[in-house]
């Protein structure tokens, strides 16, 4: 089914080169907290187009950190913050090779949204999505480098496959863990783009079940104790998860991930504890300006945010939070916010619908609650099969 076969390589292994950059406060905890968030832009084109269509541009009215106002104190509560940044970072001049032929292009402002992301304390970004290449390969390597400048570090996408390969790879103490940014294969995304890296050719890192395993193998085997995350961007807008989704799914934890975090849909997805392991499989939406379709869609106007505790001396997933966000921009007024208590009865129904029959959701999920908002303890000493 997944026709991009690709050969190949001994690329698992290549180290962050932001290793040095972790704090010396931080390497002295024993517990970590990470946040793993869903898609994140700004959305400025929808807010110029709003604005030629004589409308309010809201970004030039209220500004980038406004957008950011009910979420920020949430995020400065974690160690280290990853999210699915899905723009490509471009001049105000840049051309797109895609721009007759792609219907929609995500550009995001090269200086203020990697400024606003690194006031975030943002750590790590994947670029393996449908929007981060959207402008092409030097537009690829400058979104890396006004990144880099801000200490913030891209993945799932590169100058050939091995360099989009490359997962992310943080050490803290007898933590070492691995982050595998990458994108489902799409075939039109291939056939009118050139989307996915190839050994010689530049683009984000696409999902083919073979060469997944081989590299989740590959950590493994170096390094039998590493926390290995796949963080994949894969299924369809406003809908909840499908078969392919399952079947990657299943095959990541078949081959050796400790947990799969989807995002993609702009809206959360199910959750299944499969072999003792937990797929999420998309968070949706953490940050993203564009107004949405929920309505027009049918969809579900929440996503999550994922906080991981991991233990630094024994490398291990000590506990897993879900944070439930309403990410509805014509409700929010494009202020995500975390839900409280009493919204959790229509979000729940949702996560739980690949749950057996045979598991009570309760013995494994426990309802929370603290200052930001409510949560959603996951059992992380399950027993697999």
């Amino acid at each position: 089914m997944y026709s991009l076969r690709l050969k190949i390589g001994k690329f698992a292994g290549n180290s962050s080169r932001f290793d040095n950059f972790i704090p010396m406060e931080k390497r002295k905890r024993e517990s970590l907290k990470i946040l793993f968030g869903g898609d994140t832009g700004f959305g400025e084109f929808w807010h110029l187009r709003n604005e030629r269509e004589g409308k309010t541009n809201l970004l030039k009215k209220k500004g980038y950190p406004y957008f950011l106002e009910k979420i920020k104190g949430f995020i400065a509560r974690h160690d280290y913050k990853i999210l699915n940044l899905e723009t490509a970072l471009v001049s105000e001049d840049a051309v797109s090779p895609f721009a007759d032929k792609k219907p929609y292009l995500n550009p995001g402002h090269d200086q203020l949204t990697p400024q606003h992301l690194s006031s975030l304390g943002i750590d790590a970004v994947s670029l393996a999505n449908n929007h981060a290449f959207d402008f092409g390969e030097t537009c690829l390597d400058h979104t890396l480098k006004v990144l880099e400048n801000r200490r913030i570090e891209g993945f799932g996408i590169g100058k050939n496959l091995a360099d989009a390969a490359s997962p992310l790879h943080w050490k803290h103490g007898k933590l070492s863990l691995y982050v595998l940014g990458c994108y489902w294969f799409v075939r039109q995304m291939e056939k009118n783009y050139q989307y996915y890296a190839l050994p010689d050719r530049p683009g984000v890192y696409a999902i083919e079940s073979e060469r997944i395993r081989a590299q989740i193998s590959e950590i493994r085997l170096r390094e039998p104790h590493a926390c290995i995350v796949v963080y994949p961007h894969w299924g369809k807008n406003y809908h909840l998860c499908n078969q392919v989704q399952r079947d990657l799914g299943h095959h990541m934890i078949d081959a050796g991930a400790d947990i799969v975090v989807g995002h993609g849909a702009h809206q959360l997805q199910e959750i299944e504890l499969y072999r003792g392991k937990w797929i999420i499989y998309s968070l949706g939406n953490f940050i993203y300006g564009a107004p949405g379709r929920y309505r027009q869609m049918n969809g579900i106007p929440y996503s999550l945010a994922l906080q991981m505790r991991i233990n630094s001396r024994s490398g291990k997933i000590a506990g897993l939070n879900l944070y439930p966000l309403l990410c509805n921009n014509r409700k929010t007024k494009y202020q995500t916010r975390l839900v409280e208590k009493d919204e959790i009865p229509m979000i729940l129904p949702e996560l739980l619908r690949n749950f057996p029959p045979d598991l009570p959701p309760q013995s494994v999920i426990s309802l929370r609650s603290n200052r930001h908002g409510a949560y959603l303890k996951l059992n992380t000493r399950v027993s697999g099969n």
